[in-house]
């Protein structure tokens, strides 16, 4: 997540316009992010610690979430790149359509959650966790909340960047987040919807949904000099233990 932020000081510097960047990534050992402005106590961090499970604050909103068996993805780019308009819920849509797109190819109907507030309310409103509510930013399959995203925004552009589980361990699930960090049936993952799947098939999918979706061609890239400085910094003060 200190790539992420690097790179959305990168791209909202007004000597330079780069490109807008697509990243996929994954956790070990899993860990617990919570929240830009979410209290710290909702986790009890030296128990997680003990447990084998860091512990991060995300750079955008939200609730906790527990990243283990999933792909984490990262769209970074200016507001002016976006075709739908610079509003919050445009550059939502705008990124969003490539994950739609992707997970259509692995045969799975994905769509933005109809209203703020979630379309499941079952468990405990007070509950820490981002999987028990999908707000209108969130993709849900069949009711059930399977994508949940978050922004950040600087005067030029803007971060988005969201969990996309490949599996959801509930026992693990309620020791990080509590009795009601398990969803329930308000959340869902790939396995359950389309079987096992490997981490390499479904980041094609979506690479190429991103493509066809913001009519890109995507290209590998590496982090200039300047921005692994930045998440190299970030790293060692912002996003570690005893923040």
């Amino acid at each position: 997540m200190a790539v992420d932020e690097a790179l959305l000081r990168s791209a909202g510097a007004p000597t330079r316009t780069p490109p807008p960047t697509l990243r996929f990534y994954t956790w070990s050992p899993p860990c617990v992010s919570l929240g830009r402005a979410q209290q710290a106590d909702v986790v009890d961090a030296g128990l997680l610690r003990e447990r084998g499970l860091e512990v991060v604050r995300r750079p955008t909103g939200g609730r906790a979430l527990l990243h283990d068996h999933e792909i984490t993805y990262s769209v970074v780019a200016p507001i002016a790149a976006c075709p739908l308009g610079p509003s919050v819920m445009a550059t939502y849509r705008w990124a969003s359509s490539g994950l739609i797109a992707g997970l259509s190819r692995l045969g799975i109907a994905a769509e933005l959650a109809r209203r703020p507030g979630g379309v499941s309310q079952r468990l405990d409103k007070g509950s820490p966790s981002c999987l028990t509510s999908a707000a209108r930013c969130d993709l849900v399959v069949e009711g059930r909340k399977l994508v949940g995203s978050a922004q950040a925004r600087g005067s030029q552009a803007f971060l988005q960047h969201g969990a996309l589980p490949l599996t959801l361990d509930r026992q693990l699930l309620r020791t990080a987040l509590g009795p009601t960090g398990d969803p329930g049936d308000c959340a869902t993952a790939l396995a359950e919807l389309i079987g096992d799947v490997t981490p390499g098939e479904v980041i094609e999918a979506l690479k190429h949904g991103f493509e066809e979706a913001l009519d890109v061609s995507l290209c590998l890239g590496e982090l200039t000099p300047a921005e692994r400085d930045a998440a190299s910094g970030l790293a060692a003060t912002k996003y570690q233990q005893g923040w």
